[in-house]
């Protein structure tokens, strides 16, 4: 009996309801199409297409007073339901839609009519959208998308917020993958119902895998520069550094959408890069003048070994330069440290063997006088004959000591300036990029 009266009720309702007429109120001014929903799941986010698939779950409330009935003439029945096809509902239109075949929101699935005259037409839905990815802070990147239904232009119609939705009103943050994420609803104009879906990136997987092994590369070629300057593997190893800054570069690219600049990053790697590739030719340079002979200019000799050494921290280079032939020490003219006379104290390795030797000489001689040495004797003059060997032997390494070039010397300052320089383009480098790549 209850099914005769919802088919007589439905029969009565849409008798003469012409459903490509939009409804009215009882003013006969045209009602407000009010919306809620969420973005149940994130299906699809591609980066490089700047792509989200999201699965979408709408309920659109609108008044039809042709649809209103009297209770008292239909038994207890508050709410009857109707297929979409017979009845009028809204045209909408899917914004930025990236998916060519889609048949947009489908009209044929049960709508829930009051008694009141209050049409809901829930809607389960599968959109693709072209998003708004801002990647310069990769991996601390954001990405926007907005699914945004339009009503048609035709329909002088508006679109609201449903009572009780938080309109406007970000949602609490949840984790999706490597994103988090937030929603909310709001409308443009009175004609488009939105959902945003603002995207943050959770940053510790790439800081892992890209950020912390170029941090490490630019360590390397930092110490790279520390090594000492005669070392043939050092153009090698700096090379190999750069190739690998390449990889990493590639694989940053690869990942984020190709917008008007590189993000951050990137960047900033390729100005590593572009660093690190100047330094190697100063170094190349650099180890080109190591084994050069010649003296340099006074004026070059007391900016680079004088000045600049003890800017460096390397001490005053002038007072290193040179070793004399007899292994004194010698001024930077080349003038021995003490005045030259017949008289003059002897250095203190001189002395020392001048010492051995006169005692030896005198143990010879109490030796001749006395007769026949003892054992002891003999023991004690073997010793002796070993020191006097002992301290030849090193006589003869002090004087036989390689001289120093002020070319050698010229390269230990050339090599620690750009070391120092190096690690002040990179630190400096950061901001700039910062400032200059937005």
């Amino acid at each position: 009996m209850n099914l005769d009266i919802r088919g007589k009720l439905e029969e009565d309702l849409l008798v003469v309801y012409s459903p490509n007429q939009a409804p009215k109120t009882e003013n006969h001014s045209l009602s407000a199409i009010s919306f809620n929903g969420s973005v149940e799941q994130i299906v699809d986010l591609d980066e490089k297409r700047e792509l989200l698939v999201a699965a979408v779950v709408i309920d659109f409330t609108w008044q039809d007073s042709r649809l209103k009935w009297e209770q008292g003439y239909y038994g207890d029945i508050k709410t009857i339901s109707v297929s979409g096809s017979s009845i009028w509902i809204p045209t909408l239109t899917l914004k930025k839609n990236a998916d060519p075949s889609y048949p947009g929101l489908a009209k044929d699935v049960p709508l829930l009519i009051t008694i009141d005259g209050r049409v809901t037409w829930r809607v389960e839905t599968l959109t693709s959208t072209i998003c708004d990815a801002n990647p310069f802070y990769f991996p601390a990147d954001t990405m926007e998308c907005h699914i945004c239904f339009s009503v048609s232009s035709a329909i002088k119609q508006t679109i609201e917020c449903g009572a009780g939705s938080s309109c406007g009103v970000w949602s609490p943050t949840q984790q999706e993958d490597e994103w988090n994420r937030k929603d909310k609803i709001f409308t443009e104009g009175n004609k488009t119902a939105c959902f945003a879906v603002h995207l943050e990136r959770i940053p510790l997987f790439h800081i892992a895998t890209t950020v912390a092994p170029c941090v490490i590369l630019v360590v390397l070629m930092t110490i790279t520069f520390v090594m000492p300057i005669d070392k043939g593997d050092r153009i090698s190893f700096g090379v190999t550094i750069l190739l690998s800054m390449v990889v990493s570069l590639v694989f940053v690219t690869d990942v984020l959408p190709v917008k008007g600049a590189l993000p951050f990053f990137a960047t900033l790697i390729v100005v590593c890069m572009g660093l690190m590739g100047l330094f190697l030719f100063f170094t190349i340079y650099i180890i080109s003048l190591h084994d050069k002979e010649g003296s340099l200019s006074p004026m070059a000799k007391t900016f680079f070994l004088h000045y600049m050494a003890r800017f460096l921290l390397l001490g005053d280079l002038t007072q290193k330069e040179a070793t004399s032939d007899d292994g004194e020490t010698g001024l930077p003219g080349g003038k021995p440290a003490w005045a030259v006379r017949t008289n003059r104290v002897a250095p203190a390795h001189d002395m020392a063997v001048t010492d051995v030797e006169a005692s030896a000489q005198v143990s010879e001689t109490t030796r001749q006088l006395s007769g026949p040495p003892t054992r002891q004797e003999a023991a004690l003059s073997s010793d002796f004959s070993d020191l006097i060997h002992s301290v030849e032997e090193l006589t003869k390494a002090v004087k036989n000591e390689p001289e120093v070039s002020d070319y050698t010397l010229l390269t230990k300052v050339l090599d620690r300036l750009c070391l120092v320089l190096y690690v002040i383009s990179v630190a400096v480098a950061v901001p700039m990029t910062m400032c200059l790549g937005k």
